[in-house]
């Protein structure tokens, strides 16, 4: 099957095949998208995903949010294992929802970025398949800190107890007040269990910030 963007809700389940002009129909509005080739491009407005919605980028695509799209995600934005996400800086996405990916490649990885969600892996062994989680709701630790607004959590099938080396991206737009030049890596086994400073570094040119962990299993945030 060619690359296609699937829309489910409670009232059914909708395919619409990548060609030159792509429609999408998402809670009741119609939106342009543009597709050229394996390419996917919104260039403007706003997209609206409501709680309770799924939609599946099927195939091998690249999805382009450019600079002055808005796509507020409260449900779920599935990218299957071909399917690559390209946000333009200011245009990343946000709401209480989750994009998610899984990367079936087995290793050793070198500096992958499963799906584009921004979250660069490397490890020296295999470690078998893993999930790729990303929110935007920030975390609140227990002596009340706060987060910024994006989050990833990493499912690992099989071996999830080999270290592996992260490189986490954000968007300026998520800073959510905090001083980015001070941003740690946090690991954390659960959303509201005790979060762990990771040995790492804050690249504010590059708008990652680094660290490493024995433990693949687990949410991250800075």
């Amino acid at each position: 099957m060619g690359a296609s963007l699937n829309y489910s809700s409670d009232d059914g389940l909708y395919i619409c095949p990548m060609r030159a002009a792509l429609v999408l129909l998402i809670a009741a509005a119609c939106l342009p998208f543009s597709s050229f080739g394996q390419t996917m491009s919104f260039g403007g407005g706003q997209l609206m995903v409501e709680s309770g919605t799924t939609v599946t980028i099927q195939g091998d695509v690249e999805w382009q949010l450019a600079p002055d799209a808005v796509v507020v995600n409260d449900g779920v934005i599935d990218l299957d294992d071909s399917a690559v996400l390209s946000e333009a800086p200011g245009a990343a996405i946000s709401g209480s929802g989750m994009e998610r990916r899984l990367h079936t490649t087995s290793g050793p990885w070198s500096d992958i970025n499963p799906g584009g969600l921004g979250l660069h892996l490397s490890n020296s062994a295999s470690s078998g398949s893993i999930t790729i989680h990303r929110g935007h709701v920030p975390f609140t630790a227990g002596g009340g800190d706060v987060s910024i607004a994006r989050w990833y959590k990493i499912d690992a099938l099989d071996n999830s107890d080999l270290p592996v080396q992260l490189l986490f991206s954000y968007d300026e737009g998520e800073l959510n007040g905090l001083d980015e030049s001070a941003l740690v890596l946090h690991a954390s086994p659960d959303p509201v269990g005790n979060w762990s400073d990771l040995i790492g570094s804050a690249d504010v040119a590059g708008n990652t910030v680094s660290g490493a962990v024995q433990q693949m299993y687990a949410y991250f945030t800075a």
